[in-house]
C-alpha cells in the first residue's frame, strides 16, 4: 500500500463515521424528542384526570352542603 492509498483509505473511513454519528445522533436526538412529549402528554392528562376528580368531589361537597 502505498501512502496515497492509506490516506484515501482514512478520508474514507472518517468521512464514514461522521456520517454515520450524524444520522446515529439525529435519531437519538429524534427518539428522546418523542419520549419527552409522551411523558409530556400522560403528564398533561394525569394533570387533567386530577382536575376532574377535585371538580367531581368539589359539585358533591357542594351538593351536601345545600340538602
Amino acid at each position: 500500500m502505498n501512502r496515497g492509498s492509506i490516506y484515501n483509505l482514512i478520508q474514507r473511513g472518517s468521512v464514514s463515521i461522521l456520517l454515520f454519528g450524524t444520522v446515529g445522533g439525529t435519531v437519538m436526538l429524534g427518539q428522546s424528542y418523542f419520549a419527552h412529549k409522551r411523558r409530556r402528554l400522560a403528564a398533561l392528562k394525569e394533570h387533567e384526570k386530577n382536575l376532574q376528580d377535585e371538580r367531581f368531589a368539589e359539585d358533591e361537597f357542594n351538593q351536601l352542603d345545600l340538602k
